[in-house]
């Protein structure tokens, strides 16, 4: 039972702006519904941009849930938000006002598809071997996941595959802390999931192209900078091959993401007459939308987005506690940094329970072989 005890309209210090705000197609193939990070609540077709929850515990202890439409914003551009929204509360006001003219992304204006671009981080992903659609595997028990990884055990991670990896001569800087640690989950997942050699399995990450376009897009940028990239491999070459194979196959695929291949997703995004196959939903179960579940994986990194100088502090202190709300199907994770400890990082996985235990016990035995 809930018991409203008063409500409040918030109302706009200025009159709202009654102009049509551009939504690129880049903004467009990303989720429908709110990117979650505390609470998050099964969604229906008539929702506000933005959703927040303010729960305090008995103990004296509170809770901020924050759900940001995923059309609106990525990641970046939602702590932005956060970090004015905190100065506010504080009574410092904002700092850094957002970058709102999304038309500096209105790179589908141009009609012409690159003859070298490829489209295949745009296919559908895999199924399982024998089946014709991922409806059964949607449906299976999951659960959610926590693992933590010390600064020593991605490092000696990292030093591995960068030793597989050596060449004479070779200037590369190696593989990144990123790419060794998803490389390393998406390894397990095809051996925690006893998959036949020949299943075909599919990883994908975002990229984060602010930096990646020329000209570069501008600083606070409020929208949607992001594109999926696709690894792909078979299950039997991941887990027989070194873990530089896997590491090497997500550095292969993230770094394609620059200026030419931005502006041809773009392209090539403004010639589908349907963007909502590309969507997934934030909702545990849900049968709608694109699904990186088994036999693939989904791979959001949170390392890289920028650190709030003094934390989420609206005047209450610094939060014990930063990360999603909701790890949304089977395969879909997030990496975090661990703020108790320097250079660690917290996993969060969602798996088929039958998965769990072995994936687990594969993780962490096979950074000690």
């Amino acid at each position: 039972m809930v018991t409203v005890k008063e409500t409040h309209v918030v109302k706009p210090a200025e009159e709202t702006p009654s102009m049509i705000m551009y939504v690129s197609d880049i903004d467009q193939i990303n989720p429908i519904t709110h990117a979650p990070t505390i609470y998050f609540y099964r969604p229906c077709w008539d929702l506000p941009l933005v959703l927040i929850q303010l729960t305090k515990f008995s103990c004296g202890g509170v809770s901020l849930g924050l759900g940001l439409s995923h059309i609106l914003a990525d990641g970046q551009s939602a702590l932005h938000f956060i970090s004015e929204w905190v100065r506010i509360a504080r009574g410092e006001g904002p700092e850094y006002p957002p970058f709102l003219d999304r038309t500096v992304l209105g790179y589908e204006q141009e009609d012409l598809l690159p003859a070298d671009f490829d489209a295949s981080d745009y296919k559908q992903p895999p199924l399982m071997i024998g089946s014709l659609n991922d409806i059964e595997e949607r449906t299976k028990e999951t659960d959610v996941l926590m693992l933590k990884l010390s600064k020593e055990q991605i490092e000696k991670l990292r030093s591995k595959a960068n030793e597989e990896n050596k060449r004479p001569g070779d200037l590369d800087r190696g593989f990144t802390r990123f790419q060794v640690v998803a490389g390393h989950m998406w390894r397990t997942a095809c051996k925690a999931r006893k998959h036949m050699e020949t299943q075909e399995t599919a990883l994908k990450v975002m990229v984060n192209f602010r930096n990646k376009v020329k000209p570069s897009v501008p600083k606070f940028y409020f929208g949607n900078a992001i594109l999926p990239v696709i690894a792909s491999s078979t299950a039997g070459e991941l887990v027989s091959m070194p873990l530089s194979y896997a590491a090497g196959k997500i550095k292969a695929a993230t770094e394609k993401v620059m200026d030419g291949y931005v502006k041809g997703s773009a392209v090539f995004l403004k010639k589908q007459e349907d963007l909502s196959e590309w969507r997934y939903l934030h909702v545990v179960g849900s049968k709608e939308g694109t699904f990186y579940g088994n036999p693939n994986m989904s791979i959001t990194s949170w390392m890289t987005l920028p650190n709030l100088q003094g934390g989420t502090d609206f005047g209450w202190g610094e939060e014990d506690h930063f990360g999603p709300g909701a790890v949304g199907y089977d395969g879909k994770s997030f990496i975090l940094l661990d703020r108790s400890c320097s250079g660690s990082v917290v996993i969060a996985l969602r798996l088929q329970v039958t998965h769990i235990q072995d994936f687990e016990t594969f993780f962490y035995e096979d950074i000690l072989n």
